[in-house]
């Protein structure tokens, strides 16, 4: 009895034993933290990115978590973004974007997420801007002109400054040819040498129209068309006297000259005249 007792409470221990996984003090915790966490905001509302998920939609404001101490390399779309070593986070603005690719690699592990939608973009407003200026060679004096108005004074030289908040197309036409094209984002200067005496340019930029008709070329500096006008005449006293002197001489010579012409006019007139003898 004492012996099958022992069998017994031998066979309940090797049961319980046996349930007990082979080397369970060496399996990983499954509570142990994620590599990285990824999440999006707009005010209090935020969405959680999972790990190597598609097709779900983001805020355009992401925060990006790493936990471990690696190097790690943040790509959008194919382009590198950010580069360094965690833990850190990361904020990634991705309000030029309605869709994107991401991969975010942690040592040697890749996180890929893909047609990823960002919703809940502000409406971007554009400026679209065009300054127009022109300058004489070798005078420091600048015209500018306003779109819209015909008939200003312009010099040959054009400065065409073109402004766009937004990636834009551009063309200019100087009397309806196309004299440069191409794209804008921020600011670029056009140069044109203008060689009528008059002309008309046109600037499209994006959807926007900026229209210098007729305007007028000077081909000389400003400053010869408004020259100062000269001053009066002055005369001196030594101008004046002689000035008196001459007019006497005049009106003497003018005097005698009617005084001889007379004088002959009388002689010959009592020439002609019949005498009476007494």
């Amino acid at each position: 009895m004492k012996y099958l007792i022992l069998v017994i409470v031998f066979l309940m221990i090797f049961s319980i034993v046996s349930e007990v996984p082979a080397n369970s003090a060496f399996e990983p915790d499954s509570t142990a933290p994620p590599a990285l966490s990824v999440t999006s905001h707009i005010g209090h509302e935020i969405l959680e990115l999972p790990e190597n998920s598609s097709n779900l939609d983001m805020f355009y404001i992401w925060n990006i978590t790493i936990f471990q101490n690696k190097a790690f390399i943040i790509s959008v779309n194919g382009k590198t973004v950010s580069t360094g070593a965690g833990p850190i986070t990361i904020s990634e603005n991705m309000s030029k974007y309605t869709e994107v690719n991401v991969t975010i690699k942690i040592g040697s592990i890749i996180y890929s997420y893909s047609n990823i939608s960002i919703i809940g973009v502000p409406p971007q407003i554009g400026i679209y801007n065009v300054v127009v200026t022109s300058t004489y060679p070798g005078q420091d004096q600048i015209l500018a002109l306003q779109p819209g108005k015909s008939g200003e004074l312009s010099y040959p030289e054009w400065n065409i400054l073109l402004e766009s908040s937004n990636n834009e197309s551009y063309n200019i036409y100087e009397n309806g040819l196309k004299v440069a094209s191409g794209n804008v984002l921020g600011s670029k200067a056009v140069y044109l040498n203008v060689t009528g005496n008059t002309t008309s340019v046109i600037v499209s930029l994006g959807t926007h129209v900026f229209n210098y008709k007729d305007e007028l070329v000077a081909h000389i500096p400003i400053s010869q068309y408004y020259k100062p006008k000269p001053p009066p005449l002055v005369a001196t006293a030594l101008d004046v006297a002689i000035s008196f002197v001459r007019g006497i001489v005049i009106v003497f010579l003018a005097i005698l000259s009617g005084m001889m012409l007379s004088r002959r006019y009388i002689m010959a007139k009592k020439d002609m005249e019949p005498q009476r003898r007494w």
